[in-house]
């Protein structure tokens, strides 16, 4: 990730780092990081669909419900990560106290 970061710094236009340590950060459980890398990606390039769906998954796994739906609703054209489940990915689980920042 320090290779990433590195770049990043060199090239900050460049959205595909930002959006790989986004997604490096998220599959380890870090998802403010994933949050504010994926930020910084669409502060580039606002209309890519791919990093709107991983803000939105990011979201979504950090249980920030409230910030996932308007992720997903205003990005009609991307489906959210359960698409075709029969499970709703918005349904809170029990116990859960997050809600969006």
């Amino acid at each position: 990730m320090e290779l990433f970061s590195s770049v990043s710094r060199t090239n900050p236009e460049d959205v595909h780092v930002y959006n790989r340590l986004g997604i490096a950060y998220r599959k380890q459980g870090n998802f403010r990081e994933a949050i504010a890398e994926y930020k910084k990606a669409l502060q580039v390039d606002p209309e890519d669909e791919n990093l709107c769906y991983n803000l939105g998954r990011a979201y979504l796994e950090a249980d920030m419900i409230a910030d996932a739906k308007a992720q997903f609703s205003e990005s009609p054209g991307i489906k959210t990560p359960t698409s075709g489940s029969r499970e709703d990915p918005f349904r809170r689980s029990k116990g859960s106290q997050r809600s969006g920042e």
